[in-house]
């Protein structure tokens, strides 16, 4: 991915999104885990919310 998600090509926007992608999903399963342990009841649709925003910032 690092290799070509900085193309303006088809191939870097999909590089790019599947980037951003896993970044986002790796985000959520850490802050879920985190919050779990934590004892912190967040809604479903705030931590959606969170993941969108974080991947979409991020790419």
């Amino acid at each position: 991915m690092s290799a070509h998600k900085q193309h303006r090509t088809g191939q870097g926007r999909r590089e790019l999104a599947l980037h951003a992608s896993t970044y986002a999903a790796a985000q959520a399963v850490t802050k879920w885990a985190f919050y779990r342990t934590a004892g912190v009841r967040v809604p479903w649709l705030a931590q959606l919310t969170g993941v969108v925003a974080e991947g979409v910032v991020h790419a």
